[in-house]
């Protein structure tokens, strides 16, 4: 991951729900689902384990879906954990965890929250 794209969010907590930290970002992104547009959104942050996607209708998402954006080397599979009106928390699919790939090739910065 580009650190001049991200900032670091959270730490490992010790009740062992986040044990991999965080990293805010405001990277665009579209949400599929078997070739159709989904909708629109901003991953708010990421781990090598998931993202915070904010949206319009989050609470309206499928469980299983595919997330592109430019910084991704190919779409992302992932799996909705939990939802809100506004947001949304979603862990990369098992068969993706080494498919994190983010493009070193253009300029984050200014997608740095």
């Amino acid at each position: 991951m580009n650190t001049a794209m991200v900032q670091n969010v959270g730490r490992p907590q010790t009740n062992g729900k986040r044990a991999i930290e965080r990293a805010r970002c405001g990277i665009p992104a579209t949400l599929k689902s078997n070739g159709r547009i989904l909708a629109q959104c901003v991953i708010k942050d990421m781990s090598a384990r998931g993202f915070r996607l904010h949206l319009p209708q989050a609470h309206l998402l499928p469980n299983n879906f595919d997330i592109e954006a430019f910084v991704f080397a190919e779409p992302i599979a992932v799996e909705l954990v939990w939802s809100s009106r506004e947001y949304a928390g979603v862990s990369l699919s098992s068969a993706n965890d080494l498919c994190f790939k983010p493009l070193q090739s253009r300029p984050l910065a200014r997608y740095a929250a």
